[in-house]
């Protein structure tokens, strides 16, 4: 019995709107259907599937354990996907991990969950050389 690929995860919120608006701005997910379960909640989505639901913290029932520690999304455009986060003046911390071959962004939602953005290394390296030859 594997396991296939994220299916979703859920951060309990004092404010569903601001969350999903950091989350639509600085990650670049969009809304959709979301079913009516009684309590206040936004899907949002990357491509077609449902991958954060963010719940009302007041919300009946929404009792959680805390915020997740971290989410991680499998990324590429790292030029653009920084430039947004740099645009949008969101605090980022970076690192490379040559071993895995990837190049992480990690930044920080609302209620203090940690995004990590991870790319292809070649594709951060390629972005970097590109900026050093128009220095």
């Amino acid at each position: 019995m594997p396991v296939n690929t994220l299916h979703h995860f859920t951060i309990l919120s004092e404010d569903i709107e601001n969350t999903a608006a950091f989350f639509r701005a600085a990650i670049g997910l969009s809304d959709g259907f979301a079913p009516d379960i009684g309590v206040p909640v936004i899907w949002l989505y990357c491509g077609d599937q449902p991958v954060v639901h963010i719940v009302g913290r007041d919300a009946a029932g929404a009792e959680g354990c805390g915020r997740i520690d971290h989410i991680a999304f499998q990324c590429s455009d790292y030029a653009g996907f920084k430039a947004k986060l740099d645009w949008l003046g969101v605090p980022q911390k970076e690192q490379t991990l040559p071993d895995a071959g990837v190049h992480q962004i990690f930044v920080e939602s609302p209620e203090g969950v940690w995004i990590e953005l991870v790319f292809p290394i070649a594709e951060f390296q390629q972005t970097r050389t590109l900026e050093s030859e128009s220095a």
